[in-house]
């Protein structure tokens, strides 16, 4: 638990201080130095290959099966890299969306307040590729009490 608090405070300082697209980039590299680095008996090198297939495809269905096949069996904070790796390198809204509901699980398991900034970044980045699921929230969030609809990158840049 330690050290996934650990590699998603790194990951979450750099992409808050930092709106260029390239540290997020490099950010996702680093994400997958370290879950590449840490043991896992479902993330089998078969499934890592099968995963970056489908990210350099941009196989939408079968990224949206493999998303529930982690979610199901419990390992839905292994899939972080996969979620943030499609959104940014195909623009697909519901990875971006699935990102922002891990990283909420990860903001109320560890209380890191900073981190919410990421998990609305990732919302709102989902809302504006038009990602039905972050239209209800952001509907419920600012449009419902009236109040204007950040940009994600505002919300990065924002202290």
């Amino acid at each position: 638990m330690k050290f996934n608090t650990v590699m998603l405070f790194s990951i979450s300082s750099i992409m808050i201080f930092s709106c260029n697209k390239q540290v997020i980039n490099d950010k996702i590299k680093e994400t997958e130095s370290i879950i590449s680095a840490k043991e896992s008996a479902f993330l089998t090198d078969s499934l890592k290959n099968v995963l970056n297939v489908v990210l350099k495809n941009n196989d939408t269905t079968e990224y949206q099966r493999l998303y529930k096949e982690f979610v199901v069996s419990g390992h839905k904070k292994e899939f972080l890299y996969y979620s943030m790796k499609m959104g940014e390198l195909n623009n697909f809204g519901e990875a971006f969306f699935d990102t922002s509901t891990i990283l909420e699980k990860y903001n109320y398991d560890s209380k890191f307040p900073h981190e919410s900034k990421i998990t609305l970044y990732y919302l709102l980045k989902a809302y504006e590729v038009g990602n039905e699921n972050a239209k209800i929230f952001i509907k419920e969030m600012y449009l419902d009490k009236g109040l204007k609809v950040p940009s994600s990158i505002s919300v990065l840049e924002n202290n």
